[in-house]
């Protein structure tokens, strides 16, 4: 059974699909990079990283300006650095 279009029903099942697509495609974005993050005792979840975008998202900073924070952080910035990395070519 399906809901009315434009209900909030319907967009809540929306929003939760876009979530569903959008923790597929971070995965496999992280996936080639899973032995470097290993070898440098980094654990990156898919949420942690769609939490991150979505924050700088939010306050319109761009993927290059994300990378330029993580920079500026220096060594703390080193886990933002790898989601730069990932937001990069999620909006390339």
């Amino acid at each position: 059974m399906g809901h009315e279009p434009g209900s909030k029903e319907e967009n809540i099942a929306d929003s939760d699909m876009d979530i569903c697509n959008s923790k597929k495609i971070i995965s496999g974005l992280l996936k080639p990079m899973t032995a470097d993050l290993k070898s440098r005792y980094i654990s990156l979840k898919d949420g942690q990283v769609m939490s991150e975008i979505s924050k700088a998202k939010a306050q319109e900073e761009s993927p290059d300006k994300l990378r330029a924070r993580a920079t500026a952080l220096g060594s703390k910035g080193e886990i933002l650095s790898i989601i730069a990395e990932v937001s990069c070519l999620l909006y390339a």
